[in-house]
């Protein structure tokens, strides 16, 4: 049997492409949708001495016919491992009894790990309503 209709898919927070009619529509909380990665910066007396990010993305290749609903759900899923890996990387820093104790405020973590030297984590999150 075929298909009653197709609907267009709507993809939060993703690029714009070509329209392709899916009969699959995913809608993904707002707090899932967008980009987001975590960067990881050492400093040495406030000056960057190496910046890294790390995210999903670059795990899988979207094939061209893959629909906006799995580019969606790319998108949410790499949101929320970005998420999960900063909360438990916070989780152990506040955990740990390092002699200059670790900071956790906000989407931060900062460690020192030498006098003069320290670690900055960041969860960096934007969603297309964010200005």
């Amino acid at each position: 049997g075929g298909a009653a209709g197709t609907v267009a898919t709507t993809a939060g927070g993703a690029a714009p492409g070509p329209k392709i009619n899916s009969a699959l529509r995913v809608n993904v909380p707002t707090e899932l949708q967008g980009v987001a990665f975590i960067k990881v910066i050492t400093q040495k007396d406030q000056g960057d001495l190496c910046t890294a990010t790390l995210n999903m993305m670059g795990s899988t290749q979207l094939c061209p016919q893959a629909g906006a609903w799995q580019q969606t759900l790319e998108f949410a899923q790499n949101v929320l491992f970005c998420k999960e890996l900063f909360n438990q990387l916070a989780r152990e820093a506040v955990q740990l009894q390092a002699p200059i104790p670790h900071v956790v405020v906000g989407n931060q973590i900062r460690a020192t790990l030498l006098p003069g030297i320290q670690l900055i984590i960041s969860l960096c999150h934007s969603t297309s309503s964010d200005s």
